[in-house]
């Protein structure tokens, strides 16, 4: 089976202070305010309420804009 068609980077609409939220393959839940964008990369690093810092790869991970 070939790889899902990946999004166009226009697509990726995600700027620095939106919050989000989402999800890994196995179900492993996140979610923080978006620090940085990697655009062509399609990845974003938030800040999790925690304080922790972690690097989100749109390709393994579904994110969405909280409301």
């Amino acid at each position: 089976m070939g790889r899902a068609p990946q999004k166009k980077e226009a697509d990726f609409r995600f700027r620095k202070g939106d919050r989000v939220k989402g999800s890994d393959r196995r179900g492993i839940c996140f979610q923080g305010i978006v620090e940085l964008i990697a655009k062509k990369q399609r990845i974003l690093w938030i800040q999790t309420p925690a304080g922790e810092r972690k690097l989100i790869d749109s390709t393994e991970h579904s994110i969405e804009r909280c409301s």
